[in-house]
Formats: C-alpha cells, structure tokens, sequence
C-alpha cells in the first residue's frame, strides 16, 4: 500500500507555467483525504518554492536543493541538513580557477539563494536556462563579488551551481569536478551543473525522512522528469517518469506518466486512486 508521493516540482508536477493545475489540485487532495502523504523533492532552493505549495494542505515537508536540506512547510524549519564542507568549496574554486573560466555561480545556504549580480540583472540573456527575469529577482539575492562570497561562507553552503555560458566547457569541467573528494555532482538541465555534499541526493533525503515517518521504501511512489530525478526513481518502491523525462531516466523508470503539461502526475494517481464513480481506494500496486 502507497503512504507517501514524493515527487519533482519543475516538469513534473508543476504545469508548463509553473503552477499547480486544478486537476493536480484535485488529486493530491484525494491523496491526502485517502491518508496518503505528499512530499516534494526539488532541486529547489526552499526560498524558491511556490507559495502554493507551502500552503497547500497535507503538503507538510519539502526536500530541496537536490537533497541536502528537508524544510517542514508550517514553520520553514530545517530539520535535516547535508552541508558542503569548506576544503570542497575551495577544491572547486581551484578547479574554475585553473581553468581560467567565467562562470556565474549561484549558492544556497539555509534555504536562501545568492547569484552573481550580472546575472540577476538579465538572468533572460544569459543562456538557455529558461528562468524569466521575475523568477530570479523574486527568488535569488545578488551578491557583487562571488568568489568573496564563497570564501566568506565557506562552510555554510546546501548547494554550489555553475551556469554554463556555452555546452563546449561542460565535459571539461565536470571531469575536473569528478576529481574533487566527496562530491555530488548532478543537474537538471545541460547548462546547469548543481554540487552538493558526496552523500546527497534526493533519494537519501527522502530516505532520511521516510525513516522518521516510519514509511517503507515499497510504500512510497515518486515522479520525475530530469537526471537529478534518477536516484529518487529508485529508490522509491515505485518510480514514475514523465513522458517529457529525458531518455535516461526513462530506462530506469518503472512507469511512465503523461507529460507535466498533460497534468500527468494528477492522471497517474487518479487512475490507481480512484476506483469505480470516482470514490477513494487504497493507493497499490502489483
């Protein structure tokens, strides 16, 4: 029997404007009213999740920035915690330095965001990331001088993420950050590389707190949609790709919903939520 959804934000359960649709909405409160919780499980950082969703109820925790952090949503507290360790933040301000290279960084510490200020005054004309301007003035603080930033809080970042200007650097720089101890390396889109503490995932994350909810592994159906998913997907007793899903994570998915912009999340958990006229069942499988 399912007891938790643990699911992706971006492509998976939010549609293609960034919102929960009504009939996602619908959905996860059958889920909830059928005893069955919901947690979401983001590359995220906590001050970028939508309001929507901290209000929403039975929505109670949220794993974010890939893993390294669960915020409880009534109070924002964070009650797991996964940091970078200072020698690893200065390993990688050695390798982008020794590559001579330009990047915009951006870091999380305790769920808030900070990004290089050229960025944050036209994240649109940067690269392919596809954030409009509104997001990441509304969710990211500018900082002049990263490089001092990183120094200054060493030993406080969830996350570090580089924003590629250009795909041909990308294999060069992710075999030098391979090289680097104790590093998770992971990221949602080709220009986007997020780093975190070795032993981070979503997936171990999500672990952590199925232990303290006393839920099981084969209780738990997740979804998603892009590499950093793929860990989550496993672990879950079932796992769910969107039809919108790269490649790869549909190979090691156990099913496949309809695409994030087809309400494919809500589809899914109608069809083994709800049985005949619409009335609630037991969440299973096999």
């Amino acid at each position: 029997m399912i007891k938790l959804i643990a699911t992706d934000l971006d492509g998976t359960l939010l549609n293609e404007k960034g919102e929960l649709s009504k009939k996602t909405c619908q959905a996860l409160k059958a889920a909830t009213a059928s005893g069955i919780k919901t947690v979401i499980a983001t590359g995220r950082p906590y001050c970028a999740l939508p309001r929507q969703l901290i209000c929403f109820p039975g929505i109670d925790y949220a794993i974010t920035s890939n893993g390294s952090s669960i915020f409880r949503l009534k109070d924002g507290e964070r009650i797991f915690a996964r940091d970078l360790k200072g020698n690893t933040v200065r390993n990688i301000i050695d390798v982008i330095d020794s590559l001579e290279l330009t990047l915009e960084l951006e870091t999380v510490s305790e769920g808030i965001c900070h990004c290089g200020r050229k960025y944050y005054a036209d994240p649109v004309g940067y690269n392919n990331m596809g954030r409009s301007e509104e997001y990441v003035q509304s969710t990211r603080l500018p900082v002049d001088d990263m490089t001092e930033h990183l120094l200054e809080n060493i030993s406080s970042f969830e996350e570090i993420a580089i924003l590629l200007p250009e795909l041909s650097i990308r294999d060069k720089l992710i075999k030098r950050l391979f090289e680097i101890p104790d590093l998770y390396i992971t990221g949602f889109s080709p220009w986007f590389i997020e780093l975190a503490e070795g032993s981070v995932s979503k997936a171990s994350a999500l672990k952590e707190l199925a232990l303290r909810l006393g839920i099981s592994r084969e209780e738990i159906i997740a979804f998603g949609d892009a590499i950093n998913d793929k860990e989550l997907l496993e672990y879950a007793g079932l796992g769910v790709a969107m039809a919108n899903a790269d490649d790869e994570l549909k190979a090691i998915a156990d099913d496949v919903a309809a695409a994030n912009y087809e309400d494919g999340v809500a589809r899914y958990l109608e069809r083994i939520l709800l049985g005949p006229g619409g009335t609630l069942r037991s969440l299973t499988w096999g």
